[in-house]
Formats: structure tokens, sequence, C-alpha cells
């Protein structure tokens, strides 16, 4: 592990001991255009919010926020500090928005895990009453014949509320990166 990914992992551990008060994010859609033309938000087969990048409101006013970050042709999650709230997304495919009905409250334990590269996979954040959020580096992609393949290790943050969400997606990679 660099040093640079051993300081992304205590910054996101240092999310424990925290309040979240609030969600907010730029939403990707799952797929380009739908029946009616527009892009299509919600996917009934995907157990996850698939987002460019996700800010958490904490009680004290500031903001986290968490994104992805290229290496080497694989992707990880990498914590920031924005100096300003989301700005509403161009129109098409993306989409700010606040993320209501997710769990707040104090984060109690952060887990973190590496690909074989080293780069930062998933973020768990849990919450008291056993309850998560995971974060994933991954991607949504919508092939010719309309079906959609679910890549872990992408350029996209998959948001997730629970573990066993995360393990009932059947995960994909490409050929160069299995």
């Amino acid at each position: 592990m660099t040093d640079w990914i051993e300081q992304q992992v205590a910054q996101l551990h240092a999310l424990a001991g925290k309040k979240v008060t609030g969600w907010s994010a730029i939403e990707m859609a799952f797929r380009d255009e739908g029946e009616d033309g527009k892009p299509v938000f919600e996917e009934p087969t995907a157990p996850f919010l698939q987002l460019g990048v996700v800010h958490l409101t904490m009680a004290d006013g500031s903001i986290v926020s968490v994104q992805t970050y290229e290496d080497s042709g694989e992707w990880g999650l990498c914590p920031d500090v924005p100096t300003e709230p989301l700005k509403p997304a161009l129109e098409g495919i993306y989409r700010t928005r606040r993320l209501e009905g997710l769990v707040t409250g104090e984060v109690s334990d952060v887990d973190t895990t590496l690909t074989q590269q080293g780069n930062i996979r998933t973020v768990e954040l849990r919450f008291e009453g056993d309850r998560s959020i995971v974060l994933v580096a991954g991607e949504v992609y919508e092939d010719e014949d309309g079906s959609l393949r679910y890549c872990i290790d992408d350029e996209s943050v998959l948001l997730f509320q629970s573990v066993a969400d995360v393990e009932s997606v059947n995960w994909w990679r490409p050929p160069s990166r299995s």
C-alpha cells in the first residue's frame, strides 16, 4: 500500500465517531435513455445508486465527499473535503440530488477493503442498529441488447445500503482487469 493510499484509508477511518446528518450526490443514470427518451435513474435489478461523487454532511456543518481516483487502469475510492456544496449537474445522464431515506447518525465503525493492486475497493460505514452504507468503486455498463453489466473497480461510486446487497451483485470485470 502506498503512503497516499494509507492516508486515504486513515481519513476514511477517521469518520468513526462522527455524526452524519445528510447525504447528497451527483447521480449517474443506469441507462442513457428509456422508453420516454429520458435517462433512467432507477433500475429494479440494481440494489444500489450509481454516483459520480457522494457528499456526507456532518453534524458540525462540514462536508466529506467520497469519489474515485484512477491508478494504472484500476479505480479506487478516496475522501475529500470540498470547499463548497454540490453544484447542479449538467442535463443528460447526471443529476444532483439529496439522498433522502439513507441512514444518518453517528458512524460507529468504518471498514475498507483493498484490491490486489492496493486500491480502495469498498468503504463500509456502520451505524447504530446494525445499519450500514457501503460505497464501492464500480460502474454500470449498458450492452447493445439493453442488458446491464455491473463492473467492480471502475470509475463511479456505487452506494449500497447493506453488505448483503453488495454480495448479491454478479460482478463483471473487463478482460484487461480479470
